[in-house]
């Protein structure tokens, strides 16, 4: 009985060796870390930002002067490894962005469109599928469920070959609560930028304030300072609920939400 024991401790202690040896190999020889500076180099490759967001799937880069919006999307585990062949990046004319949507674990809860933008057959349905229709005008649902896993800003372009990227603002592998300072900056930073982009489709004046720690790895929470005197989460939840009662008109609801963000 004692041999048993013995030998399935030998086992446990060797796959744990092998599964903290396969964890190294994963991350510093199939995925060497690469500097933030130098990340930011080869993905704006000459882009001139004005405001920017580089997270560790995905970029963000806006010239208000040129009316130039450029995105850097990586679906590879790997992504820190910044050439990897399933990362995309272009740069589009402010007019040529459709949409911007919110999405929590495949709930919409905020969404701006262009309004009157026609767009090509093929463009359309690829939006108008997956999670549903998205052409149309605002709209912001609830979501009841305390906890959440993932938070996807959508921004949908005027372009045929990829019209629609998904940038994962928080993506775990567990569902955290709501009251979570991780979910609290991602969902902060996620309206900001959703709010930034709304100007852009709406054609407003965007004011070029920089944002201070706004490149994360792994889900760690931002390095911000976050009020905890409002909650700022529940305020835009409350005067969405009220939207959805036609208590209040999209417009009220969209100056509303813009004076909670900032």
């Amino acid at each position: 009985m004692i041999k048993v024991f013995v030998v399935w401790i030998i086992i446990i202690i060797v796959l744990y060796v092998l599964i903290k040896a396969l964890e190294y190999w994963t991350d510093n020889v199939l995925s060497p870390k690469v500097p933030h500076d130098e990340r930011l180099l080869y993905i704006e490759n000459g882009f001139q930002s004005q405001l920017s967001i580089l997270r560790k799937n995905f970029y963000i880069g806006i010239n208000n002067e040129q009316k130039k919006l450029r995105i850097y999307y990586n679906g590879s585990p790997y992504a820190d490894m910044y050439k990897d062949f399933a990362s995309y990046t272009n740069t589009f004319d402010y007019e040529q962005i459709i949409g911007v949507e919110i999405i929590e674990d495949e709930v919409s809860i905020s969404k701006t469109n262009r309004k009157n933008q026609i767009v090509g057959a093929g463009i359309g349905a690829a939006v108008a599928g997956g999670t549903g229709a998205v052409i149309g005008g605002l709209s912001g649902k609830t979501s009841t469920s305390q906890e959440v896993q993932n938070i996807t800003l959508r921004v949908i372009i005027d372009d045929y070959n990829n019209p629609i990227y998904d940038l994962p603002f928080l993506n775990q592998k567990d569902s955290i609560k709501k009251t979570n300072s991780i979910y609290k900056n991602a969902i902060k930073m996620t309206y900001q930028w959703h709010n930034i982009l709304s100007k852009v489709i709406n054609e407003k004046n965007i004011e070029i304030v920089p944002v201070n720690s706004q490149y994360e790895t792994n889900n760690e929470p931002l390095k911000e300072t976050v009020s905890t005197n409002i909650n700022y989460v529940a305020e835009i939840e409350r005067i969405a609920s009220l939207k959805n009662k036609g208590l209040i008109t999209e417009d009220e609801f969209n100056i509303l939400k813009n004076k909670i963000i900032h």
